[in-house]
């Protein structure tokens, strides 16, 4: 490979390398998201449970 190609090369994978990132950080903001609503779920069956003890 000439150093010319490898620096095409190069350049390639770091775009590869930041869409990665970028589409991870997308999923993690989905899974947060989730555990928030899950979160948020738990915590509305606690308080109903509560009122069914009393």
């Amino acid at each position: 490979m000439t150093l010319e190609e490898l620096y095409k090369l190069k350049g390639e994978l770091l775009t590869n390398i930041e869409i990665a990132q970028a589409k991870l950080q997308a999923v993690n903001k989905q899974i947060v998201a989730l555990l928030n609503g899950l979160n948020n779920k738990i915590e509305e069956n606690d308080g109903k449970d509560i009122h069914r003890k009393l």
